[in-house]
């Protein structure tokens, strides 16, 4: 999340030039997509149900994060934009269009 990319920022020395940070924002559509990909990474090898992948209580905070993060990809493009980040989205459908790869 974006407490994750400002020590990223802080690591590199940038954490008081933001002009020079940008951040890429890879955007999939349809959503739906985009969420069963992220289920079925998850939980690759482990046998678990969508059930189970969504409802184990001790990685709440985890889970929470991840639904926030991948369903909402805008936020963090909003998000990093008030921190003074460029800003970059890339509509990974958009590789479809034209015989153009992404």
């Amino acid at each position: 999340g974006m407490e994750a990319m400002r020590q990223v920022v802080k690591a590199v020395g940038l954490e008081n030039d933001p002009e020079y940070v940008t951040v890429v924002v890879n955007y999939r559509s349809p959503r739906f997509d985009h969420w069963e990909s992220v289920w079925k990474g998850s939980v690759e090898g482990t046998g678990k149900t969508y059930k189970e992948f969504m409802c184990h209580t001790r990685q709440y905070h985890e889970k929470l994060e991840l639904i926030s993060t991948a369903l909402n990809p805008l936020q963090i493009a909003t998000e990093s934009q008030k921190e003074g980040w460029h800003v970059a989205i890339m509509d990974m459908a958009g590789g479809g269009w034209g015989n153009v790869g992404v």
